[in-house]
């Protein structure tokens, strides 16, 4: 957590005046902050203990590597899963006892996010105490008001408000949490009594995903509930580097579409190419390999399920360490297993967010046609926003991307009416 992210705890927890609140509100903070944590390095846990190729993911179920492969999904399962499961039964024993005014969390607990001191006013959170009575000598007409909220105690009612319907909508959607937990923790028990290994770890990329927006969701309802201004909460402050399943699965995506598109040029149309000198192929494999090495370095390889990133740094080391006809039937395995990864593209996020995009970008190019006779200017610059968004695309469609590529190498001349209608004929073709 960075300054920014401990400054918006802080301003939250000062708004509570009750210590009991106070600390309801930073448990549950912290909770889903330390749950997040955990979905964070899930993928990295998994990929370390396969990295060194001494245990393979799978086998049979009466050999020694799947009883080790058995024994790591396990503790990671139950390391992943482990704060989340606290923070459901936490919130269904408030909601049912009610909450106290010690905190369910040990003070050091979440230190390796580095919460700093932005949980300190509930973990010292003393009974709040009311100002002196005010005086009436000096009053004026306009702090009557002010005086009698004092009396009555009507001030602290709005913050009272807060506190009861941040009550209520934690309450649901820890309920909601806790069902979709119990759901994935049957899938996944039933799978590892069963060593179906790649169905474990489906269930837990699925879990971690709809689970982690879940906590989102908590954390940003608890932010908006105590503070007044719109403004929206950064995750990247709260913490740093982590990226929502869309964020992942964009990035993904579009790392494998340059990958893909070097690797179908080098392997159909020099490595297999009969006809092409073996030297010439031997130079084709090298700068195959020289981006393959480059993309299991990058962050969108990073951001990938364990087992795919295994995947390929195996071909990449075959295609660099094999023999030239071992290296060149690898170029030929890598270019069809890249092409299955293309499953990417059926992700929900990524279905419900290129359906969003192409509608956004049909209706700017629908715009941009009604007002090019009134405003070319207007019609341009919608023309010019379709094509930023049609960038959100890349990596859904071969043909889309290549014309991407061209339009990022040398963007498209709006000068004319007719430059204008060619771009936006030639989009609309490729968003049906």
């Amino acid at each position: 957590m960075d300054e920014a992210g401990r400054a918006a705890v802080r301003r939250v927890l000062n708004t509570i005046p009750d210590a009991t609140a106070k600390v309801l509100v930073s448990d549950v903070l912290r909770f889903a902050l330390i749950s997040l944590g955990d979905f964070a390095v899930m993928d990295e846990s998994i990929y370390s203990f396969f990295a060194d190729g001494s245990v393979h993911l799978g086998g049979k179920s009466d050999d020694m590597n799947a009883a080790l492969t058995e024994v790591m999904l396990t503790e990671v399962y139950g390391r992943t899963f482990r704060s989340i499961r606290r923070l459901t039964t936490y919130l269904e024993r408030v909601a049912q006892q009610g909450a106290t005014a010690d905190s369910a969390l040990d003070k050091n607990e979440g230190a390796e996010l580095d919460f700093g001191d932005a949980f300190d006013l509930a973990l010292s959170a003393a009974p709040s105490v009311r100002s002196p009575a005010p005086t009436l000598s000096g009053l004026d007409e306009f702090d009557i008001d002010k005086a009698f909220d004092f009396v009555t105690g009507t001030q602290d009612a709005p913050v009272d408000d807060k506190v009861s319907e941040f009550r209520k909508e934690a309450f649901a959607l820890g309920h909601v949490l806790s069902k979709e937990l119990k759901a994935y923790d049957e899938r996944i028990h039933a799978a590892l009594a069963k060593q179906q290994f790649e169905v474990v770890l489906r269930e837990l990329d699925a879990g971690r995903e709809t689970l982690s927006e879940g906590l989102f969701a908590l954390v940003v309802t608890t932010f908006e509930h105590f503070l007044d201004d719109a403004e929206e909460i950064d995750r990247g402050a709260l913490l740093p580097g982590y990226k929502s399943a869309l964020q992942r699965s964009i990035a993904i995506r579009r790392g494998l579409a340059d990958l893909r598109r070097v690797v179908t040029a080098e392997n159909d149309w020099v490595i297999q190419d009969p006809d092409v000198p073996r030297a010439e192929q031997r130079e084709s494999i090298g700068r195959l390999a020289d981006e393959l090495r480059a993309f299991v370095k990058s962050e969108a390889c990073r951001l990938m399920r364990a087992p795919d990133r295994l995947e390929l740094e195996g071909f990449l080391r075959k295609i660099e360490g094999g023999p030239f006809d071992g290296a060149r039937l690898s170029c030929e395995g890598l270019s069809k297993y890249l092409e299955s990864l293309s499953v990417v593209n059926q992700r929900e996020v990524l279905m419900h967010h290129d359906q969003d995009v192409i509608r956004e970008v049909r209706q700017s190019l629908e715009a941009a046609r009604s007002l090019f006779e009134v405003s070319a200017t207007s019609a341009m610059e919608l023309v010019r926003e379709a094509l930023r968004r049609a960038d959100e695309l890349y990596g859904r469609n071969p043909v889309l991307d290549e014309q991407l590529q061209q339009w990022a190498a040398a963007p498209p001349e709006l000068q004319t009416s007719e430059q204008v209608r060619q771009v936006i004929a030639l989009l609309e073709e490729y968003v049906r």
